[in-house]
């Protein structure tokens, strides 16, 4: 990588020779465009973790390359593997999810809540654990990828770069 004042090479954030900081705009577009995102989502019930879904997106100018893992109590983990070319991705946005078993599991707990009250707290714990968040890329010819995420700022960086694109 080279200084855009003096042309010297430069090893860091500024240039050894002049002294001028190096921006994203003087770094190599391959080196500037490829960044690797880590997603961890994990649903708990209490102490214990009973799925875990860890995702890599590594984004590229051209590619989107997708590897997840969820790995879910007393069973087998499970790997995925997907590339999306830039091209193909039309918009990226965050939406919010309901897990489809803590639903079902929490209209079973209200419904016989009305027998025994308390199983009402039963729907409220199955309610707060199938609530998540999930990035939805919508594809040429109306392809979905969706990808679990969380709320921190790894998710948050990784919609700002996908959108850039």
């Amino acid at each position: 990588m080279f200084c855009a004042k003096c042309g010297a090479q430069v090893m860091g954030k500024f240039c050894t020779n002049c002294g001028t900081a190096v921006s994203d705009e003087t770094l190599p577009r391959s080196e500037m465009e490829t960044r690797e995102f880590r997603l961890i989502k994990a649903k708990m019930l209490g102490t214990v973790t009973y799925k875990t879904t860890e995702t890599t997106v590594t984004v590229s100018d051209e590619m989107v390359d997708i590897r997840m893992s969820v790995k879910k109590i007393f069973r087998k983990p499970q790997m995925t593997e997907q590339q999306i070319p830039m091209k193909k991705i039309q918009k990226v946005s965050v939406r919010t999810v309901w897990d489809f078993w803590d639903t079902l599991y929490a209209l079973i707990f209200i419904a016989l809540g009305f027998s025994a009250p308390v199983l009402f707290l039963g729907a409220i714990v199955c309610l707060w654990c199938g609530y998540g968040r999930e990035i939805e890329m919508i594809l040429d010819e109306g392809g979905k990828c969706r990808i679990p995420a969380s709320s921190d700022s790894e998710t948050s960086a990784l919609i700002d770069r996908l959108n850039k694109s």
